[in-house]
């Protein structure tokens, strides 16, 4: 089985894993195996959506631990699945959550891990995958000597395409266990705008905004249901024209 863990956003699934899903549904199909979601929370209501992307099997794994995000809890989620359904492959989508709980969980299963990938192929019944290195001036295939192989995709690289699969949804047992870190609140500010790493279009704009009231010129033209708008650096957030959130070139989002 080829495993995808995805996430959900207000009932939804996101973007990046639809584009996972796809690609893992491509995968499948080359190998002659089952693909299967992965979905963990409090609620997994809309994780049907998943069979709309090739899923023969959706996996459902729902807990009040699970409610907020925690990187031991959920890996342990992603690492038990993989060994409940002896799966060789597990995929996600590289968001904040996907880089930060897949290779905790590929480190317990003791599987290989490529971050960021921006191409995937099965080569004798293994997985290979092409990442970028050295900032994007070259780029790398990886091949995996580990029994189970773990990646991550890059978003907005690989097409989220419509496949409809038989989605059997499956209850997974909750993790139990005192967890290191443990999510008590979350303190964030609706920014109204799209997530970055699903935006279709980026409206940038730096030093040739000239001044920082001419920032609204960018707001006005990004459509905020697909476009994200702010400077790529330090200098207009730092002069106060623009939120730090507005920056979209840091490190944690490239």
């Amino acid at each position: 089985m080829i495993l995808v863990f995805c996430e959900l956003k207000e009932g939804q699934l996101r973007k990046p894993s639809a584009e996972a899903l796809s690609e893992g549904r491509r995968l499948a199909d080359a190998a002659g195996k089952k693909l299967g979601a992965l979905f963990a929370g409090a609620s997994c209501a809309g994780a049907a959506e998943a069979a709309n992307y090739g899923a023969d099997v959706i996996l459902t794994a729902e807990a009040p631990a699970l409610a907020s995000y925690s990187s031991d809890a959920y890996a342990t989620v992603l690492a038990d699945a993989v060994k409940a359904k002896g799966a060789t492959v597990l995929m996600a989508a590289a968001t904040a959550v996907g880089k930060d709980v897949v290779p905790r969980a590929a480190a317990r299963l003791g599987a290989g891990y490529a971050s960021d990938v921006t191409g995937l192929s099965m080569v004798d019944g293994k997985l290979q995958a092409v990442r970028p290195v050295y900032a994007g001036k070259a780029f790398a295939t990886t091949t995996f000597a580990t029994p189970v192989q773990v990646a991550t995709t890059r978003p907005n690289v690989f097409p989220a395409a419509e496949k409809p699969g038989p989605g059997t949804v499956e209850s997974l047992p909750a993790p139990t266990g005192d967890f290191k870190s443990v999510v008590k609140e979350i303190l964030a500010k609706a920014s109204g705008k799209v997530d970055l790493s699903e935006a279709n279009v980026i409206v940038s704009g730096g030093r040739g905004m000239k001044d920082g009231a001419n920032f609204k010129i960018l707001e006005d033209l990004a459509t905020p249901s697909a476009a994200w708008w702010g400077p790529p650096g330090r200098p207009w957030t730092r002069a106060g024209a623009c939120p730090t959130a507005c920056r979209w070139a840091r490190p944690a989002r490239s």
